[in-house]
């Protein structure tokens, strides 16, 4: 297996080894490439362009193909492994194996799925760090919540293991805020006393549809102020040594 960088590097590599099988030297090629068009395609430009140093447009590649008699396939190289990766430029590294199989015209069944054996994604190393964040960041939400799982009165639900982690809302975000706790910690509270979330018990306190829409709002403070009184006393007991905040 040979050390390649990126993808001009690959094909310039190629472009040598063809250019050396017909006999000519950079000086021989560069006439031949601006006989053809390439104009700027001096003796130094044939050697930069050989060695990656300069990137060649598909065009340029083109025009190669056709001076040196060779489809685009065969300035890859033959001593290239095909699991080799190959930085395209982007970001994005790609199989010699499927360069193979594009430059040659080789098309793929409807829905074939690539692996990261043969092509990896700036996205990809994004989502496989968001992933172990997420998991790690769920692995050490979970242990602060464990005291209140652990003093579960009664068989937990699905929703009560898993509401947690969900986002909070507005109002169980103010909530959290005011007793010095995360959200989490609040929404794993509020099914443990209340089997609800905090806005379920507390629309269930302030009469939602029950009283007139003036008086809601302030049934709804009130209710808000009984309950963090209520989660702060229960939070002070399961967490003996959280610093109390607020009223």
């Amino acid at each position: 297996m040979i050390d390649l960088v990126n993808i001009h590097e690959l094909l310039g590599r190629g472009m040598r080894r063809k250019r050396e099988a017909l006999g000519w030297r950079q000086q021989d090629a560069s006439k031949e490439f601006r006989n053809w068009g390439l104009q700027t395609w001096s003796p130094v430009a044939v050697s930069q362009v050989e060695t990656g140093l300069r990137r060649p447009s598909i065009g340029d590649l083109l025009l190669v193909s056709l001076v040196l008699g060779k489809r685009l396939i065969d300035l890859v190289p033959d001593d290239v492994d095909d699991d080799e990766m190959i930085d395209l430029g982007t970001g994005t590294r790609m199989s010699v194996r499927l360069i193979k199989k594009l430059l040659s015209g080789g098309g793929f069944p409807q829905g074939y799925k690539f692996t990261a054996n043969d092509l990896q994604t700036p996205g990809d190393e994004w989502l496989k760090e968001l992933l172990e964040h997420s998991q790690a960041e769920h692995a050490r939400t979970e242990k602060v919540l464990r005291p209140i799982w652990d003093n579960w009165p009664r068989s937990m639900k699905h929703k009560d293991t898993t509401k947690p982690f969900e986002p909070p809302t507005e109002a169980e975000g103010r909530a959290a805020e005011r007793l010095g706790v995360e959200p989490a910690v609040l929404k794993a509270a509020s099914r443990r006393l209340w089997a609800r979330d905090f806005e379920e018990e507390r629309d269930a306190r302030a009469g939602v549809g029950k009283v007139a829409p003036q008086a809601l709002q302030a049934r709804r403070g009130h209710a808000s102020r009984q309950m963090i009184a209520e989660l702060r006393e229960y939070l002070d007991t399961v967490f003996p040594d959280r610093k109390t905040t607020g009223s």
